[in-house]
């Protein structure tokens, strides 16, 4: 079993130049970053 990435890690771990196409997206991603970034405050 793989270790999940820390907080940290995945914030950054990222592509350049880059399009995610899927459904929801938007939404979910504005949840993920306000959790993430609440979570590091």
């Amino acid at each position: 079993m793989k270790r999940p990435l820390p907080n940290a890690s995945t914030i950054f771990f990222t592509v350049p130049e880059t399009c995610v196409v899927g459904y929801n997206n938007v939404r979910f991603d504005d949840e993920v970053t306000r959790n993430i970034f609440y979570r590091n405050f």
